[in-house]
């Protein structure tokens, strides 16, 4: 089949089903529009798919998703292929098989394969959206980035991820992240209470292991180096902070205490029921308690975040932070402090207070011969 026209469908813009038999494919320079599900939605196997120059494949959800298509499947793209969503995917595969992105070729939305290992050659861009990464591969499989090819997150962390088979990435060209970030640590822990990802992690950076290990968010402008340590006065006196912890255990309580419930009456008319919730559904219509009703039951050790704190005082010798308002969590708990969102502090230090990693002592020099 060839398309130099329109396709326009309100679920798939071309549709083949023929899961027993092979079926030639579909070439296309046109225009295929999948208004709710699928641009091209491939059910049968050995079917080729070849995108040319100017041609548009876009839907809902994928521009392209094989399924029963085994190892057969073949995508050769040199035009466009996307979605119409921020979350949309370009091409969505269970089927496994090979894509093929040309330097002309733009695959927005990135590239998924979920229960079948995939081969992907890009020579072009592949870009992700918020909910995926640019390649994804839930099955292992291989990614071959040229020197032209550009492989870019929008929202995640990573470029290229592989699990659940054995996986293989060559690249000659760019392969971007969606994020800047450093990670902390805070505290000492023993190693055999490290686990072994981590343990690697820190021997790697010559680090000794920490107890507690959290990433943020910066621009690459605010970037550290490996063994720098961030000081107390990081933070500045009058600046708001937002701080999250795990706040104090209740165990079981009733709604009254749990949601702040008034209660039933103190008095007239009420029999040992002064602090029950009171009606928690409906008669034969709706005749079910609806999920999410405030009821009794286990209160507390949640993660909140309290915003907008005051910082009182730092001492930088002892390496304390003293923080004015409700810091949630119970005395010697785990808190993680942050710059307030809603509040920045215009005139915090930049680059913030960081002790640079020592270096090691030159070595002494050798005693000069006599003579």
């Amino acid at each position: 089949m060839t398309n130099t026209g329109t396709f326009v469908g309100d679920v798939m813009g071309v549709y083949f089903d023929d899961p027993g038999a092979s079926e030639s494919g579909l070439t296309n320079s046109g225009l295929i529009v999948g208004n709710s599900e699928f641009g091209i939605g491939v059910y049968g196997t050995g079917v080729t798919i070849n995108n040319q120059a100017g041609g548009t494949i876009i839907a809902g959800e994928a521009g392209i998703y094989l399924e029963h298509g085994s190892t057969g499947g073949t995508i050769t793209n040199s035009g466009f292929i996307g979605g119409t969503y921020a979350t949309s995917v370009g091409i969505y595969s269970t089927a496994g098989g090979s894509v093929t992105n040309f330097s002309t070729g733009l695959i927005s939305g990135g590239v998924r394969f979920t229960a079948a290992s995939g081969l992907i050659v890009n020579s072009g861009s592949i870009v992700g959206n918020g909910s995926y990464g640019p390649v994804e591969l839930d099955a292992g499989g291989t990614v071959t980035n040229l020197s032209s090819g550009r492989i870019s997150a929008a929202g995640t962390s990573f470029g290229v991820k592989i699990q659940g088979g054995a996986g293989t990435v060559i690249n000659a060209g760019q392969i971007l992240g969606g994020a800047d970030a450093v990670t902390l640590g805070s505290g000492f822990a023993k190693p055999k209470n490290t686990s072994k990802a981590l343990r690697g992690q820190f021997a790697k950076a010559e680090v000794e292991p920490r107890r507690k290990v959290a990433e943020f968010r910066v621009d690459n402008a605010s970037m550290l180096d490996v063994g720098d340590q961030l000081q107390a006065d990081h933070f500045v006196p009058g600046q708001k902070v937002d701080v999250t912890g795990v706040t104090i255990g209740r165990g079981f309580t009733g709604a009254m205490k749990r949601w702040n419930f008034r209660g039933l009456e103190a008095s007239h008319g009420v029999s040992i029921s002064h602090r029950s919730l009171g009606g928690t559904g409906g008669r034969q219509d709706p005749g079910k308690t609806f999920k999410n009703k405030k009821m009794h039951g286990h209160y507390g050790v949640d993660n909140i975040t309290t915003q907008n704190l005051e910082v009182a005082k730092v001492d930088v010798e002892r390496g304390l932070i003293m923080v004015r308002g409700a810091v949630p969590g119970s005395k010697g708990g785990w808190v993680m402090v942050r710059d307030a969102v809603k509040r920045p502090y215009k005139d915090a230090p930049k680059p913030a207070s960081v002790k640079k990693r020592e270096t090691a002592a030159p070595a002494a020099e050798a005693s000069k011969s006599e003579g």
